[in-house]
């Protein structure tokens, strides 16, 4: 069994990782638009998404 470092999150569907990657995105733009606490993350450098071997996508861009 996995320990919760190695898989701190489970998804209730069997999907793909791209798919998982796209659900997590939305929901971070969502709340980088809307959330309550948003301000909280625009107060830094910035924000990004992405897998420990791959690539990062910026989402948001303090400027």
């Amino acid at each position: 069994m996995a320990t919760v470092k190695e898989e701190p999150f489970r998804w209730k569907e069997e999907t793909g990782w791209e798919n998982i990657l796209e659900d997590v995105k939305a929901g971070l733009n969502k709340h980088l638009a809307d959330g309550s606490r948003a301000d909280i993350l625009k107060s830094r450098q910035g924000v990004g998404l992405g897998f420990v071997d791959g690539d990062v996508e910026i989402l948001y861009v303090n400027s």
